[in-house]
C-alpha cells in the first residue's frame, strides 16, 4: 500500500507524530480475522464499569465525518449509526459482551435507536488488557458485519425510556427495545470509511457527556477517527491536553488504539 511505501521514513518521525495526537503504528499488533475490528478504548484510570457507561460511536455512512458527543447531548444523533456501549447500565463488571446501539432516522430530524445483541462468535470483550503510566485499556474486538444491518422500518416503534439498574448479568438496559443478533453481511463498497469517537456517559439517565476524544464533550475539532475499513490500519489516536477534564479519571479518556483487517 502507497501508505505504507515510507515506513522507513516514518519510524524516524514517529516520536513527532505523537505529539499531534493522531499515529500510525508502523508495526501490526494484532493477526487478526479478516473482516475484524480490534479497538483499545484508553482512560486514565481503571475503568469503572460500575458507574459509567463507555461507548464507541461509529458513523458507517461513508461520508466521512466524525460523530460529536453534542449530537449525543442534544439527543439529534447526527453522523452517528452504531454506538457500542458497555458499563453500569449495560451489565456492569458481569457482562460478557457489549450492547450494540442502531441508530435511525425513519422520518426527516426524528431520531431513535434500537439495542441489539451482539453475534457471541465473533465479538469479544477484554477487560484490563494494559495499564501504563499513562492509561488504562480495555480492548474490543467485533466482526465489522455486525455493522452493516438493514434499517429498520418507519414502523418500528421507539424505545422507551430506559433507567440504569447499576451492575447486573442483564447486557441491555431496563426497558431497552432489543432486537435480533445481527447476520453478517457485507460492507457496502461506498461506505468504505468509517468514523468513530469515543465518550465515557452516564446516559441512559441522563444525556450527559463526561468526556469525548478532542478537547472534551463540546469539542468539534477532532477529526483523528477515520479509517478505510477496505485497508490494513494500525492506528493510534491519544487524548491531546484538555484544560477542563472529567474529576474522575475513570471517566477521562485517554485516547484509542484501532486495528482494521480488511
Amino acid at each position: 500500500m502507497l501508505r505504507r511505501a515510507s515506513l522507513a521514513l516514518f519510524v524516524i518521525a514517529l516520536g513527532l507524530a505523537v505529539a499531534c495526537g493522531r499515529q500510525v503504528t508502523p508495526n501490526p499488533t494484532f493477526k487478526g480475522v479478516p473482516g475484524t475490528v480490534l479497538l483499545k478504548f484508553r482512560t486514565v484510570a481503571q475503568a469503572n464499569f460500575n458507574s459509567y457507561n463507555y461507548f464507541v460511536v461509529v458513523n458507517t455512512s461513508g461520508d466521512g465525518l466524525e460523530p460529536y458527543a453534542s449530537g449525543f447531548q442534544l439527543g439529534q444523533f447526527k453522523d452517528f449509526s452504531y454506538g457500542i456501549v458497555s458499563g453500569a447500565s449495560f451489565g456492569g463488571l458481569n457482562t460478557v459482551l457489549p450492547s450494540l446501539i442502531q441508530y435511525y432516522f425513519p422520518q426527516a430530524n426524528v431520531p431513535r435507536y434500537r439495542v441489539l445483541t451482539f453475534n457471541p462468535a465473533s465479538t469479544q470483550l477484554e477487560l484490563n488488557t494494559a495499564t501504563t503510566s499513562s492509561y488504562s485499556e480495555f480492548t474490543i474486538i467485533f466482526a465489522r458485519s455486525q455493522l452493516s444491518l438493514p434499517l429498520p422500518s418507519a414502523t418500528t416503534p421507539p424505545p422507551p425510556t430506559s433507567t440504569p439498574k447499576g451492575a447486573t448479568p442483564t447486557p441491555t438496559p431496563t426497558g431497552a427495545a432489543t432486537g435480533p443478533t445481527p447476520v453478517a453481511s457485507p460492507t457496502i463498497p461506498s461506505q468504505s470509511t468509517w468514523c468513530i469517537n469515543l465518550f465515557t456517559t452516564n446516559w441512559p439517565s441522563a444525556n450527559v457527556v463526561y468526556d469525548a476524544m478532542g478537547f472534551g464533550a463540546n469539542d468539534h475539532s477532532f477529526t483523528g477517527g477515520c479509517f478505510d475499513v477496505n485497508t490494513y490500519e494500525d492506528i493510534v489516536v491519544n487524548q491531546p491536553f484538555e484544560n477542563n477534564p472529567p474529576t474522575d479519571p475513570a471517566s477521562q479518556l485517554a485516547g484509542f488504539e484501532i486495528i482494521n483487517t480488511p
